[in-house]
């Protein structure tokens, strides 16, 4: 996928005009380097924030590598990639594993609150 077929992948209708530019700017930059989110953020004149979102948008439509040992983003795109994709998905798993953990505790917590509000009414 080239960095503007990204916008066809999200209804015009959901971003802007100025998010759909500040996307196809990140993606052509994290197509040919690591850039980090200060650096992003600083060129395109938003918040760091801003710049998480955007690659955040983009990696729902690109393979966006992002390690803990790594300086920044890039997208994935060529076999030399593939080690550093591997490791971005399996990161990606054990930080969702954790979510979920966390999630289950309070699903747990609220169903009991439920139920007892549930029997004292």
């Amino acid at each position: 996928m080239r960095p503007n077929d990204l916008i066809a992948k999200k209804p015009v209708s959901e971003m802007s005009s100025t998010e759909r530019r500040q996307c196809r700017e990140i993606a052509r930059m994290l197509a040919q380097d690591w850039q980090d989110k200060y650096t992003l953020a600083e060129i395109l004149g938003v918040s760091e924030r801003t710049a998480r979102d955007r690659i955040s948008t983009i990696a729902k439509h690109m393979p966006v590598i992002s390690t803990s040992d790594s300086k920044g983003y890039k997208i994935a795109r060529t076999m030399a990639d593939l080690e550093l994709a591997k490791q971005a998905a399996r990161e990606l798993g054990s930080r969702m594993n954790e979510l979920n953990s966390r999630k289950e505790v309070l699903d747990n917590f609220i169903s009991e609150m439920e139920e007892r509000e549930g029997g004292t009414i």
